[in-house]
């Protein structure tokens, strides 16, 4: 793998600099093989799985630059070689992904399902290999391996969020009866109330079209300066001629203000007993 081309994929893509990368990529002007090809899979993968946040940013950078793959259909078999590896749908002990420093071995799983539904919304992902991987996810199970079914209908959710609405354009009857065993799932008191309240949710947004009934304003990051002018929008504007509030803590002001009293009262006490006992003075007859 040229150079350039690994110091590319390995800087973490981004909308800002996305552009930047395809450049760099292209600017090599040759097809790439299948080393170069199976090392930029690698490195996606592994970049994609530490932070699901970049699985669509690669995702879209991937379907870009799809015209230097040998082939879409080669890049699509490596990357869900490494996917179903991480997935370990089989259960297999020694395959499954172990918790590190900074990662869970869970987020491992979820961060990557994240991958894939992407990539399928760019159609860089089959809806078939989407299927089956929906029914391994809800056929899963190992003894050897503690919380591998719940952990598999959480990552079950996670891709039929991504890819619901695209699967009902493309396949509404499959989806159907995949929602009907979801359906039944949510309410199964076999399954945890969390993983019962997900799979409500996702059955919740299939019955809504998939649009969000909580909240139809779209969530996104926001920058510094759209936080800080909402948080002034927010603010009361000030009533003129009211005084300034007093700065620190109106009980430690009252209990200074209280013992200020207390003092001025035992001064006038006792200035008030040494005046009484005060000898009148006497003059000579």
């Amino acid at each position: 793998l040229s150079p350039v081309c690994l110091g590319s994929l390995r800087r973490a893509a981004t909308p800002e600099n996305m552009q930047v990368l395809i450049e760099e990529v292209r600017g090599l002007g040759t097809k790439w093989s299948f080393e170069v090809l199976e090392a930029a899979v690698a490195l996606i993968h592994a970049n994609v799985i530490r932070n699901a946040a970049f699985a669509p940013v690669y995702s879209e950078f991937s379907g870009l630059i799809s015209d230097l793959f040998p082939s879409v259909d080669l890049f699509t078999e490596l990357m869900l070689e490494l996917i179903k590896k991480t997935l370990n749908l089989e259960g297999d002990p020694v395959l499954e992904p172990k918790d590190s420093i900074f990662l869970s071995g869970r987020m491992k799983k979820v961060n990557i399902v994240n991958l894939m539904g992407e990539l399928f919304l760019t159609d860089l992902m089959e809806i078939g290999e989407i299927f089956e991987v929906c029914r391994a996810f809800a056929e899963a199970c190992s003894e050897d391996i503690p919380g591998f079914k719940e952990l598999s209908f959480e990552c079950l959710v996670v891709l039929v969020k991504i890819c619901g609405s695209k699967l009902q354009e493309e396949d509404e009857e499959t989806l159907g009866d995949m929602m009907a065993m979801l359906t039944s799932m949510s309410d199964d008191e076999n399954i945890s109330k969390r993983i019962r309240f997900l799979l409500q949710d996702v059955v919740e947004l299939n019955n809504n079209e998939w649009v969000s009934s909580r909240s139809k304003k779209e969530i996104r990051p926001q920058k510094i300066e759209e936080v800080r002018a909402e948080f002034i929008a927010t603010q009361l504007p000030e009533r003129p001629g009211n005084s300034p509030k007093r700065r620190g803590s109106p009980k430690k002001f009252r209990r200074i203000s209280g013992r200020r009293r207390l003092m001025k009262t035992k001064r006038k006490s006792t200035d008030c007993v040494a005046a009484r006992l005060r000898l009148p003075r006497h003059t000579g007859d």
